[in-house]
């Protein structure tokens, strides 16, 4: 089974965590939250980082800690990452992705 997570950022200031899967529907990790540190409108840009260690996940928005997330089924996805971007309906959308680094660190009990 296919799938990945995705950090979601709308164009009216709000983001969410959620896990795609292609056999089920997105499992939400965080739920739609505001956040002062995304730029809105439709030529805003904004700089997402994410740091993943075993179950942890630590979300950044424009050099910004904005949360802190604990998916306990990540453990069994055997570190697989997806790198996507789409824009659902309104405004054009680009995409730049840099600094990407994967690590596949040996697991030991």
């Amino acid at each position: 089974v296919e799938g990945g997570y995705a950090l979601e950022i709308s164009c009216d200031g709000f983001w969410r965590f959620r896990f795609h899967r292609s056999d089920s529907s997105p499992r939400e990790i965080a739920e739609w939250a505001p956040s002062s540190v995304i730029n809105e409108g439709p030529s805003a840009a904004n700089r997402l980082g994410l740091f993943a260690y075993r179950d942890q996940f630590y979300i950044y928005i424009n050099n910004q800690p904005v949360s802190h997330v604990v998916d306990a089924a990540y453990s069994r996805s055997f570190g697989n990452f997806a790198l996507y971007v789409r824009s659902s309906m309104t405004y054009d959308l680009q995409a730049q992705f840099d600094d990407f680094a994967f690590w596949h660190v040996k697991y030991v009990p």
